[in-house]
């Protein structure tokens, strides 16, 4: 279990650190393999992400990387920020300013994100020594295998958005994007000051039953076996009920289970989606 705190209060997930850094590096390396075999004329092939074409998405892939590797030589010099995320930081209007600024060629953009994989990867294993130092992130300062999630977390729905749900869903990368999405609508609750209780249980790419629990400035997700203190239960398909929650999809079509404890599980997916 990882535990910190955070502008939320303490955080605790169910999460191994080795497995997120070895799901997130064959991640990386497939969907290079992928975006190396698109011809130059998918470029502006439409993606999942309404205001973003292939050579955007690959683009911003450039920059978030590029971000990692910000943080971690931060972290290494005890700083708990970067300038990207320091300057009024927007998760829909700041990564589509900087991918508007850069030549929308596919080629330069697969240049640019092959350097910036390349650079992480060798920086990354370094990295591992700082895993109780803070990591400048979007949503701050988090241990290094938590802010590797969220780069997880962020590669893995972008693969999902440029080749529109025609990619492999590995039982790790879904688990684990699942348990990142379930953090991060803990943190709406947790700032709306709503302390929440549910237990979702997934099957399809990973069979696993994770409970969150938002109470007492405390936000914990963890896999559990059962439950049985009366928390309400949710049950859908893993790869799909992260797309809804992330607004990349329907929140109640995705989740089967009492409509008291599917309202407002879209507070992540409007923030996603600017609204």
């Amino acid at each position: 279990m990882l535990e910190w705190s955070g502008g939320d209060g303490r955080v605790a997930l169910d999460v191994v650190p080795l497995e997120v850094l070895g799901a997130l590096t064959r991640l990386r390396l497939r969907l290079l393999r992928r975006i190396d075999a698109l011809p130059a004329s998918d470029a502006e092939l439409p993606t999942r992400c309404t205001e973003w074409r292939a050579v955007d998405l690959v683009n911003h892939l450039a920059d978030t990387t590029q971000w990692a590797s910000d943080a971690l030589a931060a972290a290494a010099a005890g700083q708990t920020s970067i300038e990207i995320f320091a300057a009024g930081f927007d998760p829909v209007a700041t990564p589509k300013r900087l991918t508007d600024a850069v030549a929308r060629d596919l080629d330069q953009a697969r240049a640019r994100l092959h350097a910036a994989i390349d650079a992480n990867l060798r920086q990354v294993p370094g990295g591992v020594l700082l895993l109780d130092r803070p990591t400048p992130t979007p949503l701050g300062p988090q241990p290094l295998p938590v802010a590797l999630l969220h780069l997880l977390w962020d590669t893995w729905l972008h693969e999902r958005d440029m080749f529109l749900g025609s990619v492999p869903e590995q039982e790790d990368e879904v688990r684990l994007c699942a348990i990142y999405t379930l953090r991060m609508l803990g943190l709406m609750f947790a700032l709306r000051r709503r302390e929440r209780s549910l237990l979702v249980e997934l099957r399809g790419a990973t069979d696993v039953s994770l409970r969150l629990d938002v109470r007492g400035g405390e936000t914990v997700v963890r896999g559990v076996d059962s439950v049985d203190d009366g928390v309400p239960i949710l049950r859908g398909d893993a790869a799909t009920v992260v797309d809804a929650l992330t607004g990349r999809g329907d929140v109640d079509a995705a989740l089967d289970g009492p409509a008291e404890a599917r309202r407002g599980l879209s507070s992540l997916s409007r923030l996603l989606a600017g609204r």
